[in-house]
């Protein structure tokens, strides 16, 4: 068991006072043994509740893409900003197609800094070094 399932069957359970997981577990089957089949079916429906909350509330890795290719992804965007930028100044393109591209430059350009940001965010507070 992961100490994030150990914690909801504790909350869930109402048994937080117990620390050793064998106790934990004879516990849970003893009050699985004086419950009925609705209010056990009940119970396992909290917990998966409460483990998709958990779950919800703090990602794990595989949601949090790494430091180097958040700046490699900044780096490429940006460039791809730049680069629209410098042809909207250059073409003479209609000023519709000038405003509508320009609009896709600025979005590409805040992506390429909130990378950034997330990175010197996560810098600061020691996390993926």
């Amino acid at each position: 068991m992961t100490d994030l399932e150990i914690k909801v069957l504790k909350d869930v359970y109402n048994l937080n006072h117990i620390d050793d997981l064998e106790q934990l577990r004879s516990a849970i089957r003893a009050r699985d043994a004086q419950m009925n089949a609705l209010d056990q079916m009940e119970i396992r429906m909290r917990i998966g509740r409460k483990m998709q909350e958990a779950l919800a509330a703090s990602p794990n890795d595989a949601y949090t893409p790494t430091s180097w290719s958040l700046l490699i992804t900044a780096l490429v965007l940006a460039a791809l900003s730049t680069g629209i930028t410098v042809w909207i100044f250059k073409t003479d393109a209609w000023l519709i197609l000038r405003i509508a591209v320009g609009v896709i430059a600025f979005i590409l350009f805040a992506a390429a800094c909130r990378g950034v940001m997330r990175v010197i965010y996560r810098f600061i507070k020691r996390k993926d070094l």
